[in-house]
């Protein structure tokens, strides 16, 4: 059995349920932890991306690793309201209280690959987007490293497909993905993709991949 699994053989229900009430704080600090590495971008020192990263450190894809890190965190207690002694005169004891602070929801700061703050309503868009070039970059290696396989094997099977030309292809295929992928927001509309999605620098995405920016005058950025 695998060190990782937990022996539950005979747990009864009290028993399971225990032993998640003792994980669940463990788990929030998880979350707290990847969602520091996320905004601040620290996994780029040492990986391109973030799903590169998940994988390669800790064998999950950056969408569950987002999962983690959006788990809910444990409420704050708010503090007490102090007792007043008495009224004064001309206003309500209810008008001296002091009013609780706003708690806003919890902005995750996103960087783009130039070092600049993505706008905020960018950032779920960028993130699918990022994401999505990483699945299908990976989806393209496996069938890449499949094919090469059968190319060593030599079965005759594949003897009338030229494994070597389409394995070109997909080369190529990653290639176009990789210079595809969201580098930086876009200068001219400020992430938005101009009024109408009609920006004709981003042409409405309100990114700009690395090829498009490299073409982006440098008093324009």
């Amino acid at each position: 059995m695998n060190e990782a699994q937990l022996d539950l053989a005979g747990e009864t229900l009290e028993g399971c349920e225990q032993l998640i009430k003792t994980r669940i704080k463990m788990a929030l600090e998880i979350g707290e932890i990847l969602e520091h590495i996320k905004s601040t971008q620290l996994y780029l020192e040492s990986h391109t991306n973030w799903d590169e990263y998940t994988q390669a450190v800790f064998g999950f894809t950056g969408r569950w690793a987002n999962r983690l890190l959006e788990a809910p965190k444990e409420p704050k207690k708010a503090p007490p309201a102090p007792v007043l002694s008495g009224a004064i005169s001309g206003n309500k004891s209810s008008d001296l209280l002091p009013k609780p602070p706003a708690h806003p929801e919890e902005i995750i700061v996103h960087f783009d690959r130039e070092k600049r703050q993505v706008p905020q309503d960018l950032v779920p868009f960028w993130q699918e987007a990022d994401e999505q070039c990483a699945d299908l970059d990976r989806f393209i290696s496996s069938l890449s490293a499949a094919m090469k396989e059968l190319q060593e094997d030599e079965d005759p099977v594949w003897n009338n497909v030229d494994l070597k030309h389409w394995k070109m292809h997909l080369r190529n295929l990653r290639t176009q993905i990789k210079f595809a992928r969201p580098w930086a927001y876009c200068p001219r509309c400020d992430g938005d993709g101009g009024v109408a999605k009609n920006c004709t620098t981003c042409h409405g995405a309100g990114w700009l991949s690395f090829r498009e920016w490299g073409i982006v005058p440098e008093d324009q950025r």
